[in-house]
């Protein structure tokens, strides 16, 4: 389905969050979801629901201090030749909190036999105080970038005339000048930390043993596993206990609640929080948080799936229909390990 187009009057804008080389970023708030943004406006209208960047290319002084300058696009070229190089983001964690505490101490590592050039540019690049960084006035400018080892052989004279290399591959969810929702960035998040967790699963599907190997923790944990399929009697019914205190034991119907915690539920242009139940059986039901009424289940069968798309976002694949699912917590892949570990014990 086609998204609906943000307006200028479906948001509140607040200060100004820094001045980048380019445009300026101001803070927006969202009228009807509450949630914030960091927008550019280029003089004009802001372009709405619009990142400046991504979290892995995101400097410490906008971390920090809420301020951007000329001096942040270095950093951000920094991140860029080390990801062109290596195939990885310098700063990479299970989510964005983690990479911003990598980024605000510049905790990164260069693969072994790194080239000494690339080594050198990168690290005069990934400097904390903005005004140290090489390119910077302070540093010699652009001049003195340019004329860095790294580059040796470049004609910056005639770069503009001369032909563009040759594409061989094409990358899914390459960044573009145009607008760029908030869907489209989580769905293009740290792909290669996606495919290693497909590998990840798909491995440990072929491994024998069932979920008494997880780790226990409790149900209602974002960021854990839960509970396994498999519990002894006695630590079982002491889970059952605890749960028939909880409000979301009646939904239960005396299975026990293996996991649980809050959901957005999309469907075309409509989004619902949902409040959802993995437990014994298997069963995996929706329940609305404020009514407390039972809104829905996922059927479950040898052929489900899960697909983490981001972070945030996971698909939950059936024979019949296929749901999208957004962890706000940025536990999309916690979930998906957790639907795919009962699968393997019930199928």
């Amino acid at each position: 389905p086609k998204r609906i187009k943000k307006k200028r009057g479906d948001f509140r804008f607040g200060p100004t969050l820094g001045e980048g080389s380019y445009s300026t970023v101001i803070l927006a708030r969202e009228i009807e979801s509450g949630r914030e943004y960091a927008m550019k406006d280029s003089g004009d209208e802001p372009r709405s629901s619009s990142f400046v960047g991504t979290a892995q290319y995101v400097s410490p002084e906008l971390l920090k201090d809420k301020k951007a300058c000329k001096s942040s696009d270095l950093w951000a070229l920094g991140c860029i030749v080390y990801q062109m190089l290596t195939g990885q983001f310098p700063f990479k964690a299970p989510n964005e909190y983690l990479i911003f505490q990598q980024i605000v101490n510049c905790k990164y590592e260069f693969p072994e036999d790194f080239d000494p050039n690339a080594r050198d540019l990168i690290s005069s690049l990934l400097q904390l105080d903005p005004m140290m960084r090489l390119g910077s006035s302070s540093c010699g400018g652009y001049e003195k970038l340019m004329e860095h080892p790294f580059f040796t052989g470049i004609d910056w004279e005639n770069l503009a005339n001369q032909a563009a290399p040759k594409t061989m591959l094409a990358l899914a969810g390459d960044s573009s000048d145009e607008d760029t929702t908030v869907e489209d960035l989580a769905d293009g998040f740290d792909q290669a930390f996606i495919n290693d967790f497909k590998a990840q699963v798909i491995e440990e599907s072929k491994q024998k043993g069932d979920s008494t190997q997880l780790v226990i923790c409790d149900p209602t944990d974002n960021s854990g596993l839960g509970l396994p399929a498999v519990l002894p009697k006695e630590e079982r019914e002491r889970w059952m206990k605890k749960q028939h205190s909880s409000d979301w034991d009646y939904f239960a119907k005396g299975n026990l609640i293996l996991k649980q915690g809050q959901l957005e539920k999309k469907r075309g242009f409509s989004v619902k929080l949902r409040e959802f139940l993995l437990t014994e059986g298997p069963k995996l039901i929706y329940i609305d948080p404020n009514s407390k009424e039972v809104k829905g289940e996922i059927p479950w069968s040898s052929e489900l799936r899960t697909e983490p798309k981001s972070f945030r976002i996971f698909f939950v694949h059936t024979p019949n229909r296929t749901y999208h699912l957004i962890d706000k917590s940025n536990n999309a892949l916690i979930w998906c390990k957790k639907i795919e570990e009962i699968k393997k014990h019930y199928y």
